[in-house]
């Protein structure tokens, strides 16, 4: 065992109650992102791309475990806002 290794050691002794503080706030922070995306059935995977066939839907939801594909545009645009010194940008979704 490497000097650094009992330093290590000594260190994670030295400070063992806020390392159990820090790992349960973890396992809360993982339990309560689980169930949020349980809940509103938020997305595993996000891809941007230019362009992108219609027929590429029915491929990706043949995948296993797929649940629900969605295809948008998006598209950045420019508002013009009375009272800002710049224009602002804002975005449009399809449905």
């Amino acid at each position: 065992m490497t000097a650094l290794d009992r330093k290590l050691i000594r260190d994670l002794l030295r400070l063992r109650g806020q390392v159990v503080a820090m790992l349960s706030a973890y396992d809360s922070f993982k339990l309560t992102q689980q169930s949020y995306d349980e809940q509103y059935r938020f997305a595993d995977v996000f891809v941007q791309l230019q362009r992108a066939p219609e027929h590429l839907r029915d491929r990706n939801q043949a995948i296993p475990g797929m649940q629900q594909v969605q295809m948008q545009m998006l598209r950045d645009v420019i508002i013009d806002v009375p009272g800002l010194p710049e224009p602002a940008t804002g975005g449009l979704t399809s449905r």
